[in-house]
């Protein structure tokens, strides 16, 4: 395989160092506190609007800073006028000078927190309003969590879904309210975060870690919940405490999904390189790959043939390999979850 970069930990945070953030709007909060939700933003204002609702109406009575960052240099646009009219003082809310860009924005955010843990939040996301009622008291019972990864449901053009792959383990054996710890192996078989709705991390880990590398989009969160879970303790949740709001955009264009589909080949090749299980995780790779490839319906063999140089051939071995790691990934996931002590 070819040398690649998607783990490594440097400062990325320091690329954009130079372009200020601009406080538009200050909260209450003017030392430091534990918990923040952070909100990266342009434009959309009618999406943030509900995902700041969703935050707003928490049941939770502790103080946590909401946070927006707007990306968006123009002043008095939708985003600021929408702020503006939010009288609630937990808010506080910055713009950017210049765009720096999505994934300088999430670093901006982290940057920006004046909390020791931060809650991510898209735009296109809420929160379930029970949501830090769940999982602050696990944090607070289980100080050694650095990562928790909750379960979310996903809304795609308006029809829901529930999460598929550990998700749907953990519903049919009734596994929910267990946090499981994650390890790198786990993400040998698939993105197992996806987005980054609800997910709670220590910020002074994601600062020494480097923040989220732009130039491996659109792996960059992907290769970030690896770094993670290589060096710090990463749990899973699969209560579902958010909603994932899914919209055809550029995202789901067919040129995107393919290209997403061969970054994640090489990812996971990158990650299972010179790994006691290489052999076994190849055969799964090579399955796994033409399942994501078949699934919207591109051409498989393109894929092959830009990601290992051939065309998809068809051989046993690779299947047998396959099922024999969805079942070891499975039972190892079940022993976990029987294990765990730590419950929401």
């Amino acid at each position: 395989m070819t040398d690649s970069r998607y783990f490594i930990n440097k400062d990325f945070y320091i690329k954009h160092s130079h372009v200020n953030s601009l406080l538009i709007k200050a909260s209450k909060f003017t030392e430091s506190l534990k918990y923040s939700i952070v909100i990266p933003t342009y434009g959309r204002a009618d999406l943030l609007k509900d995902a700041l609702e969703s935050c707003l109406r928490q049941t939770y009575s502790g103080d946590v800073e909401i946070l927006v960052v707007d990306n968006d240099p123009v002043r008095d646009n939708a985003t600021e006028e929408l702020i503006s009219e939010i009288s609630d003082d937990r808010i506080e809310y910055y713009k950017n000078t210049e765009n720096i860009g999505c994934l300088p924005n999430f670093n901006r955010c982290i940057e920006l927190a004046k909390s020791e843990y931060i809650i991510m939040l898209h735009t296109d996301d809420l929160l379930d309003s029970g949501f830090l009622d769940t999982v602050i008291p696990l944090l607070e019972d289980n100080g050694d969590i650095d990562m928790l990864i909750p379960g979310k449901r996903i809304i795609k053009n308006g029809v829901m879904h529930h999460q598929k792959g550990l998700g749907f383990l953990s519903r049919i054996l009734a596994l929910n309210k267990k946090a499981i710890q994650l390890n790198e192996r786990d993400f040998c078989h698939y993105n197992t975060v996806g987005g980054p709705l609800g997910i709670v991390m220590k910020k002074k880990l994601c600062l020494d870690i480097g923040g989220f590398d732009e130039d491996i989009f659109p792996m960059s969160d992907y290769a970030f919940w690896v770094r993670m879970a290589k060096k710090h303790r990463v749990f899973y949740l699969p209560i579902e405490l958010g909603t994932y709001r899914f919209f055809d955009n550029i995202s789901s264009e067919k040129g995107m999904q393919r290209n997403y589909i061969i970054n994640e080949y090489r990812l996971i090749e990158e990650l299972i390189n010179g790994k006691p299980y290489e052999k076994m995780m190849s055969g799964y790779l090579y399955e796994y790959i033409r399942y994501r490839a078949n699934k919207p319906g591109l051409d498989k063999n393109d894929i092959f043939k830009t990601a290992t140089g051939d065309i998809y051939k068809v051989s046993l071995c690779n299947k047998v390999k396959f099922a024999f790691a969805v079942i070891r990934f499975s039972l190892s996931y079940i022993f976990r979850a029987l294990k765990t002590h730590i419950k929401a």
